[in-house]
């Protein structure tokens, strides 16, 4: 990411000054730190593949349950064998 700066002098400035994480307070480059600091977009987690993404892979009734179990009532001697 932090390669596409083109100035080396500038490129190498900012590589030697990580930005401070506000999790943990230290002083560490992450992928997504490096992309904004070039104006690259950030992808949110949860986006794209591996991360959750199910796409094709959704079973038949995700879109009518959204994610909620459906109860069927049962009475004592109806039960379907």
């Amino acid at each position: 990411m932090l390669a596409s700066i083109p100035d080396a002098d500038q490129r190498f400035a900012v590589i030697g000054e990580p930005p401070v994480l506000a999790r943990t307070g230290e002083r560490r480059w992450t992928e997504d730190e490096a992309k904004r600091r070039v104006g690259r977009q950030v992808t949110p987690a949860g986006d794209g593949p591996g991360k959750g993404h199910r796409g094709a892979r959704a079973g038949p009734f995700d879109s009518e349950t959204t994610g909620r179990q459906r109860v069927v009532p049962r009475r004592k001697g109806c039960l379907v064998q």
